[in-house]
């Protein structure tokens, strides 16, 4: 499958000054995807022993890693573990919309798992920055489950991740223990799409393929060539390609 290309010129300046707007947080929820994500950023793992991988805990007795796990009992109810000052990745081009953990809870549990997040832009956390993992997709048999969710229409998962917050047994922990085995973000696997190529350039002023240059997301691709400076005088390729590619992400 093909990317769709949008070529800068002038009459597409508009493009790149309305608002799109997204409502209401729509996560689907995969449970026990058969793989890992594509070009994954890991974002906890546990694989030594006694250490932490820069998590810290809240509300958390025995927190601890070991055997390839993080582990820790409630004492409150709202017991979370959090990363903060994570550089990365960058959530606007849509190739990290995608968040896996797994993740093991007491049979009993019968709450959400909740998560927080903040950004470059909107740092730390806020309770209009959250998504979750509902109860009813969550297993009654106290084992091992994968997640898949899809963050592509939560509102302001954009711009850089800094920020990390999980509430692996809601707001109902107290004295109740989990285990999480990685948790990470990034893309389906095996869901590339290649660029296209055919394009109607600026052929008047004698321009080819060869004298553009490009900006791509995920699912499309936004080119500019020396001409488009000419005919914009505040053409900014880095601002309005990232932009506008960010909203046809929203959009798609």
């Amino acid at each position: 499958m093909l990317r769709k290309s949008y070529f800068f010129a002038v009459c597409l300046v508009t493009l790149f000054n309305i608002n799109v707007f997204v409502f209401g947080d729509d996560v689907t929820v995969d449970v026990d995807p058969p793989d890992r994500l594509m070009n994954a950023v890991v974002l906890g793992e546990w694989a030594t022993p006694g250490n932490l991988d820069g998590w810290s805990g809240s509300s958390i007795s025995g927190l601890t890693s070991t055997g390839g796990y993080i582990t820790g009992t409630g004492t409150a109810s709202d017991p979370n573990i959090q990363k903060t000052g994570i550089s990365g990745p960058d959530l606007d081009f849509g190739y990290y919309d995608f968040l896996q953990i797994r993740i093991k809870v007491p049979a009993s549990f019968n709450d959400d798992i909740i998560f927080s997040f903040g950004t470059t832009v909107n740092s730390g956390f806020a309770s209009n920055r959250e998504f979750r993992i509902p109860d009813v997709n969550i297993p009654k048999d106290g084992d091992w489950h994968t997640y898949r969710l899809d963050l592509g229409l939560v509102v302001w998962w954009r711009d850089t991740l800094r920020d990390i917050r999980i509430f692996p047994l809601g707001n109902s922990g107290l004295s109740q223990t989990f285990y999480i085995d990685y948790v990470e973000v990034g893309d389906l696997p095996g869901d590339v799409l290649l660029i296209n190529l055919d394009l109607n350039v600026n052929e008047g002023a004698g321009e080819t393929i060869e004298d553009c240059s490009y900006i791509e997301s995920k699912h499309a691709v936004f080119w500019y060539s020396p001409q488009s400076y000419v005919e914009y005088s505040g053409f900014n390729p880095t601002a309005m390609g990232r932009r506008a590619l960010r909203m046809i992400e929203e959009c798609y």
